[in-house]
């Protein structure tokens, strides 16, 4: 058996499971199912991280790497110092920056002195 309103088999069941018409309560009219229409998806962006500020402060953490850490030292301080230039608010990473910017100099500044020492041993 087959939908008068869709056109789909049915099987033996009166009412059409695809589009609900019976054709019982058939009264001369064109069966309509309403149709809905799907809300449109709305997707916000999450405002905030300053994506340069935490990557100069990830990076200031591998300035503990012996030969390469005052490299690493002062690039991440540039990093977090546009990050910290580029953010309008502490929501938007500034916090983030400026704590990069501190650990950055202190990275330097033990790099600095590491291979001073090294240095000097070397010499004598």
């Amino acid at each position: 058996m087959f939908c008068t309103n869709c056109g789909r088999e049915t099987g033996e069941m009166q009412e059409c499971p695809y589009c609900g018409f019976n054709p019982a309560l058939d009264n001369g009219q064109a069966y309509v199912v309403p149709v809905m229409e799907p809300e449109p998806v709305r997707i916000q962006l999450k405002k905030g991280k300053n994506p340069i500020a935490v990557i100069g402060f990830i990076i200031s953490f591998f300035g503990v790497i012996p030969i390469v850490g005052m490299g690493i030292g002062f690039l991440s301080l540039i990093l977090c110092i546009v990050g910290a230039a580029k953010a309008k608010s502490a929501r938007s990473g500034k916090a983030l920056a400026i704590v990069g910017i501190v650990i950055s100099v202190f990275v330097i500044i033990i790099s600095i002195i590491l291979w001073a020492l090294f240095f000097r041993e070397a010499m004598s």
